[in-house]
């Protein structure tokens, strides 16, 4: 993740949930980044266990995320069609 990405993120969780929870979950996703992401795993509990407007909101998110730092790669387009 680059720092536009990050800086994206960072304001979504302020903007949703506050400054405390906005912290912790930053640090959750820094732990996050460091390990190997089971990306059909997540993606079939995310289908399982998440509604359809969670899914929508969701996808919206990450489409913000790969738009942050002014261009989405094909790789970044690649992965949220896998999610």
């Amino acid at each position: 993740m680059v720092r536009s990405e990050l800086d994206f993120v960072k304001a979504y969780f302020l903007q949703s949930f506050g400054e405390d929870m906005a912290r912790n979950s930053m640090l959750i996703l820094r732990d996050m980044l460091k390990q190997n992401i089971p990306v059909e795993e997540i993606s079939r509990q995310i289908g399982r266990y998440m509604d359809y407007s969670s899914r929508l909101q969701l996808v919206h998110f990450l489409v913000g995320i790969s738009k942050s730092d002014g261009r989405v790669s094909d790789s970044e387009i690649t992965m949220i069609e896998r999610i």
